[in-house]
């Protein structure tokens, strides 16, 4: 048998498709944005809706003294967490971090029919259920995220309507998502977040995302929004409606 085609696309609400086809519009999200959406969700969906995007937790589990000696990880821990060249005793820490400063537009790469059965009903952001009843196919990834980069401008965030996207971001990022823990002990796994690993549960929404990192020195507390309408010249040369009717 021939192999399927993997393809990648953007799934939508058929309510909202014409922000995209029509109006040349994408939405480009925080990891902070999608932690609101689900903590004001009465009705979730545990394969979909994320809390923890871009989060990394670490579990203490073994007792430490830092004045003896640790491990080079424990240190780099206490360090980050707690403060540098601390010293004392410590047990059952649990510490959380999170990568910020950047807007992410999440595509899925795969086989269309599988794709379709993951999104097509999930909770709503106020608790019924609702479709992602639309679907438009990534033509040109490339080519969108330089459009996007190079070309777009913010049509919906006072005061910086109008102004090109690129005034805040200098790059754009493709990748797979890898579908891997986010939990792990201080002796294990991976030390830094990162914008392109979700928990296993997630991995039916075979997820590849574009990310725009904001300029170091505009990344101060507060001042990256939770997410960004930006307005795509010729978008549609980028991407097509794939009817799912």
């Amino acid at each position: 048998m021939p192999e399927r085609s993997r393809r990648l696309f953007k799934f939508l609400r058929k309510k909202d498709l014409h922000y995209v086809t029509v109006s040349n519009t994408l939405k480009l999200a925080s990891p902070e944005y999608y932690e609101r959406e689900y903590q004001g969700m009465e009705v979730k969906d545990p394969k979909i809706n994320d809390p923890n995007e871009g989060v990394l937790v670490h579990i203490q589990d073994r007792d430490i003294d830092s004045s003896v000696e640790i491990t080079e990880r424990e240190r780099i821990l206490l360090d980050r967490f707690v403060g540098p060249n601390v010293q004392g005793k410590f047990s059952r820490n649990v510490f959380s971090s999170r990568v910020g400063g950047f807007h992410m537009l999440c595509l899925c790469l795969g086989e269309l029919e599988e794709l379709v059965a993951t999104f097509r009903h999930v909770p709503g952001p106020d608790g019924s259920v609702q479709s992602y009843d639309a679907c438009v196919e990534i033509i040109d990834e490339q080519g969108l995220g330089t459009q996007i980069l190079r070309h777009s401008t913010v049509v919906e965030c006072p005061p910086r309507v109008g102004t090109p996207l690129k005034k805040y971001v200098s790059q754009v990022g493709c990748a797979n998502v890898v579908y891997e823990p986010i939990v792990h002990s201080w002796r294990s796994g991976p030390l830094d977040p990162s914008p392109f690993r979700k928990d296993p549960s997630f991995a039916d929404q075979r997820e590849r995302r574009m990310i725009f990192p904001w300029r170091p020195s505009l990344q101060a507390p507060g001042s990256v929004p939770e997410t960004l309408l930006v307005y795509v010249p010729d978008l549609n040369r980028f991407i097509r409606e794939v009817p799912l009717d």
